[in-house]
């Protein structure tokens, strides 16, 4: 007998298609919005900014520099053009120098970077390194890392030399059999590369950061 009910009540909630879930919804927008909260739904984005040179007053706004293809380890050479275009729109974009022009070539040391610089007639050359590169699309954890050093075409003087990075890491889907939960894809690599070109030259724009105020003095008079 309670089996018999146990079955009945089973097929009667197949039928009418019940689950103590949320059902599946096909949806036109991409992503698909999350059904996690938006805490558990945005990727963990974390970034790393280290300053080790600037100049002393920020005198570069009237200055032409040149921007030589960065330079990127051998196993991921296809990523140099593109990376060195979207930091180029970002220095033309914001206008830390007086104009920007682009070296098409590639270069393995700083005097080969300046010899290659002479015909452009620049003030200043823009040498970015790319260290780290991991694309893994948007369900993966994506993350770059660039270089950037800005030295006088005459001299080699170096006058800024920074690093920033920026990693993408998806949150976990929480569970496959309570309810199934969405979480929102990373960030392509090239948004996370823009972002990164964004905040380096908007540091250029901002110039030699203020020095800090000097510590309190506590001498005891006598």
């Amino acid at each position: 007998m309670h089996i018999a009910l146990m079955l009945a009540l089973g097929l009667a909630l197949a039928g009418a298609g019940c689950s103590p879930c949320k059902p599946h919804v096909q949806t036109d927008e991409f992503p698909a919005p999350s059904w996690n909260p938006p805490r558990l739904a945005a990727p963990r984005i974390e970034t790393a900014q280290r300053l080790y040179t600037h100049p002393p007053v920020n005198d570069c706004r009237a200055l032409k520099a040149g921007v030589l293809l960065f330079r990127c380890a051998p196993e991921f050479t296809q990523v140099s053009y593109p990376v060195t275009q979207i930091f180029i729109r970002r220095l033309l974009e914001k206008k830390p120098f007086r104009d920007v022009v682009l070296i098409p070539a590639p270069y393995t040391s700083q005097p080969e970077a300046l010899r290659r610089a002479k015909s452009y007639h620049v003030d200043l050359l823009v040498l970015g390194e790319i260290p780290y590169f991991l694309d893994s699309g948007t369900v993966g954890q994506s993350g770059v890392q660039v270089d950037l050093e800005v030295v006088d075409a005459r001299t080699g003087a170096q006058l800024w030399f920074f690093s920033d990075s920026v990693k993408a890491t998806p949150r976990p889907i929480i569970s496959l059999i309570v309810v199934e939960t969405r979480p929102k894809p990373t960030p392509p690599i090239y948004d996370l590369v823009d972002q990164l070109a964004g905040r380096m030259v908007d540091l250029l724009y901002r110039g030699a950061p203020a020095p800090p105020p000097p510590k309190k003095s506590w001498a005891i008079w006598k």
